[in-house]
């Protein structure tokens, strides 16, 4: 990464020549909401994937409990459980 930003540091020494102060704010301005925007991508994804544990856990105790005499087991099996349903 630091190699990439000091091959770059040229290019927006250019444009913060053209653009000026305000132009250095847009580009830190576009910079933060493309950062957010990866943020919030990452965020969706791991709610999704803890959804599908909660999911996967309901579904394993319900089973367990159901079962005539309940089962005692280790909750410690679902993610060999979610390994296997992906």
């Amino acid at each position: 990464m630091p190699t990439d930003f000091l091959s770059a540091l040229p290019a927006v020494a250019a444009l913060v020549e053209k653009l000026g102060v305000i132009g250095v704010l847009l580009i830190a301005i576009g910079w933060l909401v493309n950062e957010r925007l990866r943020l919030l991508r990452e965020l969706v994804g791991a709610y999704k994937q803890r959804d599908r544990w909660r999911l996967a856990a309901v579904k394993y105790k319900s089973a367990c409990d159901n079962h005539e005499p309940p089962i005692k087991v280790d909750v410690s099996d679902l993610a060999d459980l979610m390994e296997q349903t992906s």
